[in-house]
């Protein structure tokens, strides 16, 4: 997380190409998804 302008907190974004997001197979609606963060301090 950084600190932007005003003291707004934003997080970096990744920007998926139609044929990348088209491979979720997301349906309408909510979906879930699960993340994991991976460190070499674990």
């Amino acid at each position: 997380m950084k600190l932007g302008e005003y003291g707004l907190a934003f997080f970096p974004q990744i920007k998926l190409s139609s044929d990348e997001l088209k491979s979720f197979k997301l349906e309408y609606g909510s979906n879930e998804a699960k993340f994991s963060v991976t460190t070499k301090f674990q």
